[in-house]
């Protein structure tokens, strides 16, 4: 179901868009998980959007682009630092309500 919804997610948003140049993956399990990320990216083709499969198995964790050299829309891991952006913007707010 989850990768379901991402998927029409994405699809909602290239119909929007008109298209797009790529596709990233970041975040717990847009950069550890490449299982999830190849069903997410299952029935995109319509799109351009095709996945290199050994490029996939290998990327987690680090920068990497994901898609087939054949593939319009291409698809990316970058990896995120969120715990610090937390950690950031908390010190942030408590120092305005000082």
């Amino acid at each position: 179901m989850f990768c379901y919804r991402v998927r029409k997610t994405i699809g909602a948003y290239l119909a929007a868009l008109g298209g797009a140049d790529a596709v990233v993956f970041g975040g717990g399990i847009g950069e550890h998980q490449p299982a999830l990320r190849a069903r997410i990216c299952e029935g995109l083709e319509w799109c351009g959007l095709r996945l290199d499969l050994d490029r996939n198995a290998a990327a987690s964790g680090a920068e990497a682009r994901i898609s087939a050299d054949r593939s319009s829309v291409h698809a990316y891991v970058i990896p995120s630092d969120e715990e610090s952006i937390i950690v950031r913007d908390t010190v942030e707010c408590l120092l305005k309500t000082a």
